[in-house]
């Protein structure tokens, strides 16, 4: 009888396994793409993603100024994301997203977004300021990074914070009081004395 023997495939030998660099900036989410429906489910309904502030660039894909903030945008993001999150897992302190309105003309529409990069603050569902980029002048997009950063510490640093909590202590000022005036009158009629 005849004998078979089956090839012997080499297997590979166990290499070592290289050292694992982790680039720390693809563990920061990327800068959310939003669009008519997230937008709205994410940033105007409470029911959405919990971020207390969302900080939106709507911008065009062709128009040079947004193409040179994008990366400053995204970098202010990310610092920002990670400095306010505290590596919260199901909220956020703050979301950076942009919407592209070349894509959704309709939802920038209805921000109504007249400029190109226009960055808008929302805070608990509602819009609270606007930054529009100066122009399309080389000197003008230089500065535009040191103005949204500038921008970006009044709307949700500790100024923001400050200066929302004042305003929210002069909305509660204005709020009418309950009349102990009536209350007491009310008693004293009850009571026979007039």
């Amino acid at each position: 009888t005849r004998v078979s023997t089956l090839s012997v495939i080499d297997e590979p030998a166990l290499r070592v396994a290289p050292s694992v660099h982790l680039d720390e900036g693809l563990l920061r989410p990327p800068i959310a793409e939003l669009n008519r429906v997230t937008f709205e489910g994410n940033v105007l309904k409470s029911t959405g993603a919990k971020a207390e502030h969302w900080i939106i660039n709507f911008c065009t894909s062709w128009y040079e100024p947004c193409i040179s903030l994008a990366p400053v945008f995204s970098d202010l993001g990310a610092q920002w994301e990670e400095s306010l999150d505290n590596g919260a897992l199901f909220t956020a302190g703050v979301r950076f997203a942009v919407v592209d309105c070349t894509v959704d003309k309709a939802l920038c529409n209805e921000m109504g977004i007249e400029d190109y990069p226009t960055v808008m603050h929302y805070h608990q569902q509602k819009k609270l300021a606007s930054w529009i980029a100066q122009g399309w002048t080389g000197e003008a997009m230089v500065e535009d990074a040191p103005r949204l950063a500038r921008w970006l510490r009044q709307q949700i640093g500790h100024e923001g914070a400050k200066a929302r909590a004042a305003k929210e202590r002069e909305q509660q000022a204005k709020m009418p009081k309950p009349q102990s005036t009536i209350v007491l009158f009310t008693g004293l009629f009850l009571i026979g004395l007039f």
